[in-house]
């Protein structure tokens, strides 16, 4: 039988349409005229305008990049090339990877890497009046916020964080000393998505709670991290903060169980695209300069085999393939 002939575009997929072609072209013409050709010098001043920032709120992608529903309630801002209820993570996927076209580390986890890992737990476990009081601003790129876990003496042994957050007598606060160190964004951020130790020892006694940096007490130091110099990666201090039970994000001495899902979302989507984009976009470079990722390359690659052979669905399955263009 000969094929239905169609004025319609012809897609490998029935998770793949229009709006996904749309969203890719719309993105890699932003990235390419407004990103691509100013990332080394942003790269240089350790620092992406903010303008750009602000961008990626009003032109809606902030909002489409925390793994659920597009959230109309909470913004009106709108991406161009896609109706909110039409949002997939499909799209998601394809808005991360046409932003790591740039080839910098230090752009791609500016604009999306705190927010990425900071904002979805406050979306999904805090209490609906905190939500209400924060995500718009971070949504329309006004405000920022970030994940503050790793510390000096805990980086992937979470179980074992030592900040400390203790309750006060009236029981209306909780009073947070510690450090937390390469918190990305967390030199520019207003608000900190963070794990406390509010009980015993291990992964039973920590809770997350939202430090706003205008509580007072908080202090962030940049660090220079190769590759990632505009990510703004900081040190982060709390002393003395004084932070309302109100903000507390899920339950006390669960915070644990509440983000270690983040991650496993996380970690495919962000290896996936990023290790790809930027070989494809560095490898004809390096023959004619030094790039800071370059040799990061090798890691992120083995990263990215590591991935594949455990879900090599992602690339072979015909279903799935047409998302994953060259």
């Amino acid at each position: 039988m000969a094929p239905i002939q169609t004025d319609k575009p012809q897609y490998h997929s029935p998770y793949h349409n229009e709006t996904h072609a749309a969203l890719r072209e719309e993105i890699r013409e932003w990235v390419s005229t407004e990103i691509e050709p100013n990332v080394g010098e942003w790269d240089e001043a350790r620092k992406v305008p903010d303008d750009i920032y602000k961008q990626m709120g009003t032109r809606g992608y902030l909002a489409g990049l925390m793994g659920m529903h597009y959230p109309t309630q909470y913004t009106e801002n709108r991406i161009a090339s896609v109706a909110p209820e039409k949002w997939d993570l499909f799209h998601e996927l394809l808005l991360t990877d046409e932003l790591s076209r740039s080839a910098s580390g230090g752009f791609v986890w500016n604009v999306i890497g705190g927010f990425g890992i900071g904002c979805p737990p406050l979306v999904k476990f805090g209490k609906k009046p905190l939500v209400e009081r924060i995500l718009p601003g971070i949504l329309n790129g006004d405000k920022r916020i970030c994940l503050a876990i790793t510390e000096p003496d805990a980086g992937s042994d979470v179980a074992n964080i030592t900040c400390e957050a203790k309750l006060t007598e009236d029981g209306k606060h909780y009073i947070v000393n510690g450090a937390k160190k390469w918190i990305t964004n967390g030199i520019w951020c207003d608000y900190f998505t963070t794990a406390v130790r509010t009980g015993k020892d291990g992964m039973n006694g920590i809770s997350v709670l939202l430090i706003e940096r205008s509580f007072g007490g908080v202090s962030t130091r940049k660090m220079d991290c190769q590759g990632v110099w505009s990510s703004g990666t900081s040190y982060v201090t709390f002393e003395d903060v004084k932070v309302p039970v109100e903000n507390l994000i899920g339950k006390e001495n669960q915070g644990f169980k509440g983000n270690a899902p983040l991650y496993t979302k996380l970690s495919p989507n962000c290896i996936l695209t990023t290790a790809t984009s930027y070989h494809d976009q560095l490898q004809p470079r390096a023959y004619r300069y030094y790039h800071p990722m370059y040799p990061l390359l090798p890691c992120m690659l083995r990263g990215v085999r590591q991935v594949r052979t455990q879900a090599p669905h992602i690339r072979t399955n015909p279903h799935l393939a047409s998302c994953y263009p060259p």
